[in-house]
């Protein structure tokens, strides 16, 4: 009877333990969504004020081990360029890698990111071309750029697959290729950008 007891209460033990290892799910593919808010600088060599707008970001990824995943992540939100006529978007796509800790015996996950993004927006020709700007252009221009990017994020999680989280990233790199009549050609002069955004929203671990 004693030995049976003791068998019992260790298998529940065991059980426990394990659940409480796995509270948090983060194993597989994962979505996240949810309201940015960006701002756009420019860099020393090309000084100008920061400019600040709102949006939406998506992101997506899976799992390659216990601590790593790969991450993809879409951001748009309104940029209007010094001396363009009007608002505009700018987007950034990012790609690259994600390193968390957390989940165990707590709810939160932490982690960093970064890797390689690409950033497009409608800028001033007169910045992108200041001698000879294109006979075709207008004021502005669809302007295209590489950057590098990096950002912490955490996340609050309630249960094991969904959470509320919060992402930050910044991003640096040259805006230099310009997209006019069908063709894309190099700047005259390209403009270095940092942009900073911020994501608040929801993530999932679909399965």
């Amino acid at each position: 009877m004693l030995r049976c007891a003791l068998s019992a209460l260790l298998a529940t033990a065991t059980v426990t333990a394990t659940a409480h290892a796995q509270r948090v799910d983060t194993s597989g593919p994962f979505v996240s969504l949810g309201g940015v808010l960006g701002s756009v600088t420019r860099s020393a060599a090309a000084p100008g004020a920061s400019h600040t707008g709102y949006g939406w970001s998506a992101a997506a990824g899976v799992s390659v081990s216990k601590w790593t995943s790969v991450v993809a992540n879409y951001a748009i939100y309104n940029f209007q360029d010094d001396g363009a006529p009007e608002t505009g978007a700018m987007e950034q796509a990012e790609f690259g890698l994600r390193f968390h800790v957390g989940g165990g015996t707590t709810p939160a996950v932490f982690y960093v990111e970064g890797g390689g993004a690409h950033r497009r927006a409608d800028m001033t020709t007169g910045q992108l071309f200041p001698t000879s700007p294109p006979a075709d252009a207008g004021a502005t221009v669809d302007t295209q750029g590489w950057a590098g990017w990096f950002g912490p994020g955490v996340q609050l999680y309630f249960g094991r697959r969904l959470a509320g989280e919060i992402n930050v990233a910044w991003a640096w790199g040259t805006m230099d290729r310009v997209h006019l009549g069908g063709t894309t050609v190099d700047a005259e002069s390209g403009v270095g950008l940092t942009t900073l955004r911020l994501r608040a929203g929801i993530s999932a671990t679909l399965f």
